[in-house]
Protein backbone atom coordinates (compact mmCIF):
# COMPACT_ATOMS: atom_id res chain seq x y z
CA UNK A 1 0.00 0.00 0.00
CA UNK A 2 3.12 2.63 0.51
CA UNK A 3 4.63 1.52 -2.76
CA UNK A 4 1.08 2.57 -4.82
CA UNK A 5 1.15 6.03 -2.13
CA UNK A 6 4.43 6.86 -3.82
CA UNK A 7 3.74 6.31 -6.98
CA UNK A 8 0.55 8.58 -6.36
CA UNK A 9 2.52 10.86 -4.82
CA UNK A 10 5.43 11.44 -7.67
CA UNK A 11 2.10 10.72 -10.74
CA UNK A 12 0.01 13.99 -8.92
CA UNK A 13 3.57 15.66 -8.90
CA UNK A 14 4.18 15.12 -12.41
CA UNK A 15 0.57 16.20 -13.12
CA UNK A 16 1.12 18.88 -11.83
CA UNK A 17 3.70 20.02 -14.51
CA UNK A 18 1.89 18.93 -17.55
CA UNK A 19 1.73 22.59 -19.19
CA UNK A 20 4.87 22.95 -19.32
CA UNK A 21 6.65 21.71 -22.43
CA UNK A 22 10.40 21.55 -24.30
CA UNK A 23 10.81 23.00 -27.43
CA UNK A 24 9.83 20.12 -29.32
CA UNK A 25 6.53 19.45 -27.72
CA UNK A 26 7.39 16.75 -25.43
CA UNK A 27 6.60 17.35 -21.74
CA UNK A 28 8.89 18.59 -19.26
CA UNK A 29 8.86 17.01 -16.37
CA UNK A 30 8.10 13.10 -16.37
CA UNK A 31 8.62 10.00 -14.49
CA UNK A 32 11.91 8.16 -14.74
CA UNK A 33 11.60 4.55 -13.11
CA UNK A 34 12.65 4.04 -9.48
CA UNK A 35 15.63 5.00 -7.18
CA UNK A 36 17.62 1.70 -5.62
CA UNK A 37 15.34 -0.12 -2.79
CA UNK A 38 15.77 0.82 0.50
CA UNK A 39 14.67 -0.13 4.28
CA UNK A 40 12.18 2.37 6.24
CA UNK A 41 11.01 1.19 9.53
CA UNK A 42 7.37 1.66 9.80
CA UNK A 43 5.21 1.22 13.29
CA UNK A 44 4.50 -2.48 12.38
CA UNK A 45 8.00 -3.66 10.73
CA UNK A 46 10.87 -2.64 8.26
CA UNK A 47 9.38 -2.66 4.80
CA UNK A 48 11.52 -2.34 1.23
CA UNK A 49 10.44 0.36 -0.97
CA UNK A 50 11.43 2.00 -3.87
CA UNK A 51 11.26 5.55 -4.67
CA UNK A 52 9.36 7.13 -7.68
CA UNK A 53 12.08 8.84 -9.66
CA UNK A 54 10.84 12.26 -11.77
CA UNK A 55 13.29 13.89 -14.21
CA UNK A 56 13.27 17.49 -15.35
CA UNK A 57 14.07 16.99 -19.27
CA UNK A 58 15.00 20.71 -19.32
CA UNK A 59 19.01 20.93 -20.48
CA UNK A 60 21.12 23.94 -19.62
CA UNK A 61 18.94 25.33 -16.83
CA UNK A 62 20.60 26.58 -13.59
CA UNK A 63 20.81 23.92 -10.75
CA UNK A 64 18.63 25.90 -8.39
CA UNK A 65 15.57 26.45 -11.61
CA UNK A 66 15.55 22.32 -11.63
CA UNK A 67 12.19 20.80 -10.59
CA UNK A 68 13.13 18.04 -8.06
CA UNK A 69 10.94 15.79 -6.43
CA UNK A 70 10.67 14.55 -2.69
CA UNK A 71 8.53 12.91 -1.46
CA UNK A 72 6.52 13.93 1.83
CA UNK A 73 5.99 10.21 3.22
CA UNK A 74 10.04 9.08 2.93
CA UNK A 75 12.24 10.01 5.30
CA UNK A 76 15.49 11.27 3.68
Amino acid sequence: MLAEALKAEADAFVASFTDERLEDGRQRVVRHGFGPERQIQTGIRALDVQRPEVRDRLANTDPAAKVRFTSNMLPK
